[in-house]
């Protein structure tokens, strides 16, 4: 593992940027949320692309690269949804 600085004009990281305000912004339209709910937004974004194939890692998501174990995505609720606290 290496840490790397954030390189402002650097192209792939704004091409990730992109991608996931995008990805924020389709969450946010489809559970008909306004902007005050962006941060939780962008956090649900970022989740799901964690756990999202990826061909540079062969097809595995980043969640099994870095913990070696296998995505369990059973526990996802669309963002907005009514749930039930015991």
């Amino acid at each position: 593992m290496r840490l790397e600085g954030l390189l402002y004009f650097s192209e792939e990281q704004n091409a990730i940027n992109k991608s996931l305000e995008e990805r924020a912004r389709y969450v946010l339209i489809d559970a008909g949320l306004d902007k005050g709910f962006w941060a939780e937004a962008i956090n649900t974004a970022v989740y799901l692309r964690n756990r999202s194939p990826a061909s540079e890692l062969q097809d595995m998501t980043p969640f099994e690269f870095w913990t070696n174990r296998k995505t369990d995505l059973s526990h996802i609720r669309v963002l907005g949804s009514q749930v039930m606290v015991p």
